[in-house]
């Protein structure tokens, strides 16, 4: 996966300001991971794994971010929990979060800011 995502979508080799890990992400979040953390973590465009759902209920999604930071989730547009899921990042991130959806394909990317004084997005419910 790793070597595909280099070839095809640009993803830089690891340096000593960027590293690619492989395994659970849920075991490597605790308790301050990075500045920016992507999450696109689906079995198949139905299906949240289980470790997502587990982690989501029990932590707060900004509390594994260094500050500033950034959380990128990708969802997929029918997902039945995305408008309860945006609530709750908006709370979390003190309403500093952005709904986007793809041009191309079934997804909404959400940007979800820490500790960036005065920010402040509309969210897309």
């Amino acid at each position: 996966m790793v070597a595909a995502a280099r070839q095809h979508f640009a993803l830089p080799p690891d340096d000593a300001r960027f590293a690619v890990e492989i395994g659970d992400g849920a075991e490597a979040l605790a308790p301050e991971c990075c500045d920016v953390l992507v999450l696109d973590a689906f079995e198949d465009e139905l299906h949240v794994p289980r470790a997502r759902e587990r982690r989501s209920s029990t932590t707060a999604p900004s509390s594994p971010l260094t500050e500033p930071g950034a959380l990128v989730v990708n969802f997929m547009n029918d997902d039945p929990k995305f408008d309860a899921t945006l609530q709750r990042l908006e709370r979390a991130f003190g309403g500093a979060v952005l709904a986007m959806p793809a041009l191309y394909d079934p997804n909404i990317l959400v940007f979800a800011l820490k500790g960036v004084a005065g920010a402040s997005f509309i969210g897309m419910t």
